[in-house]
């Protein structure tokens, strides 16, 4: 079986949602109840090429000969019905959006009275929640149709509704540029897009630093656009964490995932600039976030994200941190993702444990494509893993110096989609790990003072795994110098 959106979907559901889909089809839909009964088999991640169309489509129709038009009919309605589901069970959690529902359906049915009333509870309900990203958004929206909704009765908004409206929609504007701003800016030291910042008026400057003296939301967005923009004090880094924790509790979930997410790329692209000081408190900070803070385990979970705090966990040695993003948070990961993140966990782990063969068989395994992000990271242990294992006479040389033009080849096909500045620090491991490998082929005599002379020169330049390299070239030197 081809992959599909109905296994997507399945992947992505978790065991009680799978119970209770399976409990509604046996009582509504026995057809589709004898589809997903076949298809369970493979849970939880429905890997296409196991699945043979054929026995899926008895296991359902029994008797009947195989007919794809029927079983993917059959399918097309199981996603159908799963879609229904999922979107009841968000309308269910998410009374906001439930009540905007109902307002507009009274609306639609001319009732005037039921429609103020719904968008009286909305606005309840704005002003109890976590201020989040959208929340400004649902204000401006909910603005909007108290005034201009033909349920309104018709009248029309007054000098006051106008003025309100003026100052949300500058609100929203400022914030919407600032996330923007914000993403360029995080963005810019890897990602080749071409986009750039948008600027602000001098109204709109001037209105962000008013609205962030009373808007916690607003002041720690500033803060995190001022963080990348110019350059601050490591202290400047340290109070914005500071502040975050303290604020943490009044904001929704999605604008805590992004806030650190933003706070993670800034440590990390300062630790691959050799601030490994970085490292530490981006550790504590990823272990106060998994601790129920930010986090919690009936969440999807970002597979990047999971990479991110898994390696920081590997670097840092915390054995904690580690511990506690697998065992708790692994099932939230995506499925079409997990088996393939968990793998590169498991190489990052064996290659800082110097399992290097467990890590190049690992790492091996991971054949997701379409995705650089994976690509970039499954180069990277690959090339590094190779080199270990050749210095430990456990592969050939041919097979290394293949594997250093199969990595070059990598980063030469995908320079487009990688900032220029990000593609030579990637392709300067290769250079290097090159350079080292010819002069360890030439005469003996010459090894140990040109090994030397690359480590002086490596020291001035910008790598990848810079602080590995060079603790790998010295080990070298040490042997070739020792008698």
């Amino acid at each position: 079986m081809r992959d599909s959106n109905l296994l997507r979907l399945l992947r992505s559901l978790s065991p009680t949602q799978l119970n209770s889909l399976r409990r509604f089809l046996s009582r509504n839909y026995p057809v589709q109840n004898q589809l997903l009964q076949a298809l369970q088999k493979y849970k939880p991640d429905f890997p296409p090429s196991e699945i043979d169309e054929q026995k899926i489509f008895q296991a359902t129709f029994k008797t009947q000969a195989f007919n794809a038009q029927k079983l993917n009919a059959c399918k097309y309605k199981l996603k159908s019905i799963i879609e229904d589901r999922l979107v009841m069970d968000e309308l269910h959690d998410n009374p906001l959006i439930y009540q905007y529902v109902l307002s507009q359906t009274m609306a639609s049915h001319q009732q005037p009275e039921l429609f103020h009333e719904t968008n009286q509870k909305i606005q309840t309900l704005l002003e109890a929640s976590p201020i989040g990203l959208d929340h400004y958004w649902w204000e401006l929206r909910q603005l909007i149709y108290m005034e201009y909704s033909p349920a309104t009765l018709g009248h029309s908004p007054d000098e006051h509704a106008q003025h309100q409206l003026l100052e949300i929609l500058e609100k929203n504007s400022i914030l919407w540029k600032l996330l923007f701003n914000i993403e360029v800016l995080s963005k810019g030291n890897y990602s080749n897009d071409t986009l750039t910042e948008v600027p602000f008026t001098k109204r709109e400057a001037l209105r962000l630093e008013l609205v962030s003296q009373t808007e916690p939301v607003f002041k720690l967005l500033n803060q995190l656009f001022l963080l990348f923009k110019t350059v601050q004090p490591e202290s400047f880094f340290y109070n914005i964490v500071v502040y975050f924790k303290d604020l943490s509790y009044k904001v929704s979930f999605l604008a805590q995932v992004v806030i650190v997410r933003y706070i993670g790329n800034y440590a990390i692209n300062n630790y691959l600039q050799e601030k490994e000081e970085y490292l530490p408190a981006l550790a504590e900070f990823y272990e106060w976030a998994l601790d129920g803070h930010i986090f919690s385990t009936n969440k999807p979970f970002s597979h990047t994200l999971f990479l991110n705090i898994f390696l920081c966990a590997v670097l840092s040695e915390s054995e904690t941190l580690k511990r506690s993003l697998m065992a708790r948070f692994s099932n939230a990961l995506p499925g079409n993702y997990r088996a393939y993140t968990i793998l590169m966990c498991k190489a990052y782990d064996a290659f800082h444990s110097e399992a290097y063969d467990k890590a190049y068989h690992f790492v091996h395994e991971v054949r997701i494509k379409g995705d650089l992000n994976f690509g970039i990271r499954r180069q990277s242990i690959l090339l590094r893993s190779v080199l270990m294992l050749y210095l430990n006479d456990q592969v050939d040389v041919e097979d290394l110096l293949n594997r250093t033009r199969a990595y070059r080849t990598f980063f030469q096909r995908n320079a487009t989609y990688i900032k220029s500045s990000r593609i030579n620090l990637y392709l300067n491991l290769e250079y290097f790990i090159s350079r080292f490998v010819k002069i360890l082929l030439q005469p003996e005599r010459t090894e140990a003072q040109q090994v030397q002379k690359l480590i002086l020169e490596l020291e001035q330049e910008a790598c990848l795994a810079k602080p590995w390299l060079l603790r790998t070239l010295q080990s070298e030197y040490v042997k070739l110098i020792s008698p």
